[in-house]
């Protein structure tokens, strides 16, 4: 599959910068990448299990190994649900909240979603139930400038399910969708991907890693 270069990316333009330093939200994606290929190397994963099980052995991992890349003072939680500061109904629930010590804002938060991806059966909800759920409905780390995506590959290339995933990103109805997989390496790991995008409705920019989970 030919790509662009992998290249670093400078972290986006927020007035949050200086109090939530990006290469925090690196070490942590980092953290779940270790963690996943260690869970691998260990043969822990069994395929045809629901998402919430593949993403609590990687939580349990994450919380026993998160000082390995000095994110000791982040507390990971699942399922989290998450409100307008305007009324009392809950907007969704994150599957992975990352939380540190030293933020006194409860706005602040990392939220990773996760899906399962079969070929490209479930890219669809990826996209619609997953990444539109920081871009379009503006559910979850609604004034962060990060956040992330896991996807766990069941079946499949993840060559094939990215470039069908960015076609689909491509082609979307909604413009603030549109967004190319650009690669960005991350200690050699070579399947995340970062999407930009302005949310719809705050104008917010965020940008979006995608980390691909090889379960097979």
């Amino acid at each position: 599959m030919k790509r662009l270069v992998p290249h670093k990316l400078a972290p986006p333009k927020s007035t949050l910068f200086d109090k939530i330093p990006f290469r925090e939200f690196v070490a942590i994606c980092e953290l779940f990448i270790w963690c996943y290929s260690d869970l691998k190397d260990k043969k822990m994963f069994i395929l045809g299990l629901h998402e919430g099980r593949y993403r609590t052995m990687i939580l349990k991992h994450v919380r026993l190994n998160k000082e390995r890349f000095a994110v000791n003072h982040f507390k990971f939680f699942p399922e989290v649900g998450v409100y307008d500061d305007d009324d009392e109904d809950i907007k969704g629930r994150v599957d992975i909240l990352a939380t540190s010590n030293n933020w006194t804002d409860e706005n602040w938060y990392y939220a990773f979603e996760c899906k399962r991806l079969k070929d490209n059966s479930k890219n669809d909800s990826y996209i619609n139930d997953g990444l539109s759920r920081y871009v379009i409905d503006e559910k979850y780390s609604h004034i962060m400038p990060y956040a992330g995506m896991i996807g766990f590959i069941e079946k499949g290339k993840i060559d094939k399910i990215v470039l069908n995933i960015e076609k689909r990103l491509m082609s979307h109805t909604e413009k603030a969708m549109h967004g190319q997989l650009r690669p960005y390496i991350i200690k050699g790991f070579k399947y995340c991907f970062v999407t930009s995008h302005e949310r719809i409705k705050s104008k917010r920019s965020i940008e979006i890693y995608h980390m691909f989970f090889d379960l097979q």
